[in-house]
């Protein structure tokens, strides 16, 4: 006896073999991209809180001690206060966004001696345009992030910047690529400067 698997034609006691054969291989081959991946742990950032005018280079960014961290968010800060009045920014939602993302980095337990926190931003030209992060996966100490977006028919004339922050280990990833409209947007090194 015979079935066909689009179009090809095979026995069924080669399909019996392939059925249980087929998720082993598979899993052989995902390991290694989702054993090194699987450190990785993903923090929350408010819409709008990583901008062109809040970070001195709006790119994709490493920071490897909570030095660069505080020097990040007073940036952000101090970017932002400019638009705003000190009244209307001080102890408002500014301050609260800024604590909110330090409160999320403490809570994944980043520790700085062994890992990293990247930072990706991401421009849309409309707030209505839904964008996520896959899940990233490791390949020869490269890891890959790919950003997906969902277009409505209809969309919103507001500029909205995202931000998507990953804690990373340092000995398992160097590299961060990045990936928009399946295209390869940049990669970012990690590497950690040792101190002379």
């Amino acid at each position: 006896m015979c079935c066909s698997i689009r179009g090809i034609r095979i026995s069924r006691r080669v399909s019996a073999v392939l059925a249980i054969t087929a998720p082993i291989v598979l899993a052989f081959v995902v390991y290694p991209y989702w054993e090194g991946a699987r450190s990785v742990r993903l923090v929350s950032v408010e819409k709008n809180l990583f901008m062109p005018k809040t970070m001195t280079h709006y790119r994709s960014v490493a920071i490897h001690s909570e030095h660069e961290l505080q020097k990040l968010i007073q940036n952000v800060k101090d970017g932002m206060r400019t638009s705003f009045d000190d009244t209307g920014a001080k102890g408002g939602w500014l301050d609260f966004w800024c604590r909110d993302f330090e409160t999320g980095v403490k809570a994944a337990g980043l520790d700085f001696t062994k890992e990293s926190l990247i930072l990706i931003p991401h421009t849309e030209g409309s707030g209505s345009i839904d964008v996520g992060l896959s899940w990233p996966w490791l390949r020869a100490k490269t890891l890959v992030c790919r950003i997906w977006r969902r277009v409505p028919s209809a969309r919103t004339a507001d500029m909205t910047y995202h931000c998507f922050a990953l804690i990373v280990p340092n000995d398992k990833v160097a590299h961060v690529a990045v990936w928009v409209r399946g295209q390869h947007k940049e990669t970012l090194s990690i590497e950690v400067k040792k101190a002379e």
